[in-house]
């Protein structure tokens, strides 16, 4: 793999390996994550390929919002596997103070996503203080170039994260059909 590509201030980052890499790898890519504790991929989307997380170590917190009003959020551990459909907006957070390591499969050769900031970043500040009930002021002072990650909200614990109450495992979780 190649040096890590996108990296936060407290030392999380994604090494990504795709057709760049490896030009043979043209219907498939991955990614190795490293989430330092409390730290947190934020919100993206990937608009042309499905992604699949395999815990390698530690305990994630996965968000998967799938459309308006259907999203899930799970804990998972070493040996999990987690899914965000194409064009589903997910993040991985580390709730806890213990590194966490997440190996990633792609379905495309080219490793391509959007981050919420860089969305907002690239519409007019109005549009954003609008649809996000603020002002424009409040809308410019937002770093949109922090690469991937967001700084930790709350002190790390050790205690094992409590399962949101309508948590569900990702494997059982009914995924809509991709066409490919």
């Amino acid at each position: 793999m190649s040096p890590p590509q996108v990296f936060a201030a407290d030392g999380s980052y994604v090494n990504k390996a795709d057709v760049d890499v490896f030009p043979v790898s043209t219907k498939m890519s991955g990614a190795l994550i490293y989430i330092a504790p409390g730290g947190m991929r934020q919100l993206h989307w990937h608009l042309n390929m499905d992604e699949w997380q395999f815990v390698i170590n530690g305990t994630v917190e996965a968000g998967v919002f799938i459309k308006p009003s259907v999203g899930y959020v799970d804990t998972m551990e070493a040996g999990d596997v987690g899914f965000a459909p194409r064009g589903s907006g997910h993040y991985l957070r580390n709730p806890t103070d213990k590194p966490a390591y997440i190996a990633i499969v792609f379905n495309d050769g080219k490793f391509t996503d959007t981050e919420l900031p860089n969305f907002l970043g690239t519409v007019p500040a109005a549009w954003t203080a609008a649809s996000l009930n603020t002002t424009n002021a409040m809308v410019t002072s937002f770093d949109y170039k922090r690469g991937g990650f967001a700084l930790p909200i709350t002190k790390p614990t050790t205690a094992k994260p409590a399962k949101p109450v309508m948590a569900r495992k990702f494997s059982t979780v009914p995924l809509p059909a991709t066409s490919g």
